[in-house]
């Protein structure tokens, strides 16, 4: 390990042990230098703090001191999945899926003397209890400093389910699928929100759920499937960091079914000097 002294160092020789430990900087195995006493040498570049939101809704966040920029990442919410009604046998019924929200990832850097900034983490919709639509998100992940707003939006939740009492024929259901959130602003990096996909009802009244929109930070809930035709009860799955909920399904029985919740957002904060 490569040492050395600042100006007006003691040196090894000199009559001061804290002043001997506190101003000697030395180079790690990372190439960056560092203090080994309990002096602090402030490096430009310099990795801080990380700090995670999983919720707030105009809430602040006070920079460091020393930050002389930061990152902002995060994850809109997702969408809700739809449920469904059970009818007589042999009638099988299901929900649709939720949409995923949109990711983003931008740099600030401190200007103006501005030191904080005001966010939102938007919260994942319910999924619909019956043949009743899944909810969106409660609102979008964002970040608003010095007049400046990026963020994801949230995606949106399920249409109605479906209830296919005479099907012959294997079929892709539902058609219409939920959109995914947007986009917000200008951030380095945007990615919207994805939809889900259709379930499939076999003409032995078998069949599998579709599942919500993937994000880029979560995974959706995983398909409900019904193999036999038999009788089947399934509630949806719910999604994790912004995807989209999984449809509930019922077959053979006149029970309800309730579709899986959208994944909540997320927000991380990396500050540097």
């Amino acid at each position: 390990m490569t040492e050395r002294r600042l100006p007006g160092s003691l040196g090894s020789t000199g009559t001061s042990a804290d002043a001997d430990q506190n101003d000697i900087i030395q180079k790690g195995p990372n190439g960056l230098w560092f203090t080994r006493g309990a002096a602090e040498l402030v490096i430009p570049g310099r990795f801080l703090t990380r700090t995670v939101y999983t919720s707030g809704t105009g809430a602040t966040h006070n920079l460091n001191a020393r930050t002389t920029k930061f990152r902002v990442y995060g994850q809109g919410p997702g969408g809700g999945a739809s449920g469904a009604d059970g009818q007589a046998p042999p009638c099988i019924g299901m929900g649709s899926p939720g949409a995923s929200g949109a990711y983003f990832d931008h740099m600030f850097t401190v200007s103006g003397g501005v030191t904080s900034f005001t966010y939102s983490v938007g919260q994942g919709g319910a999924g619909g209890s019956g043949n009743v639509a899944g909810s969106p998100g409660t609102n979008a992940t964002s970040v608003t400093y010095n007049g400046v707003t990026v963020g994801g939006n949230l995606g949106l939740g399920a249409a109605a389910g479906e209830n296919a009492a005479s099907r012959t024929s294997p079929t892709f259901i539902p058609a219409l699928l939920s959109n995914g959130g947007s986009v917000i602003g200008s951030p380095d990096i945007g990615v919207a929100g994805q939809r889900g996909t259709a379930g499939f009802v076999f003409d032995n009244f078998s069949g599998t759920t579709g599942v919500g929109g993937i994000s880029v930070m979560g995974l959706p809930g995983a398909p409900r499937i019904a193999n036999t035709g038999g009788v089947a009860v399934l509630d949806g799955f719910a999604g994790t960091l912004g995807a989209g909920g999984s449809p509930g399904l019922v077959c053979a029985d006149v029970s309800s079914v309730t579709g899986g919740a959208g994944g909540n957002g997320i927000l991380i904060v990396e500050e540097y000097s």
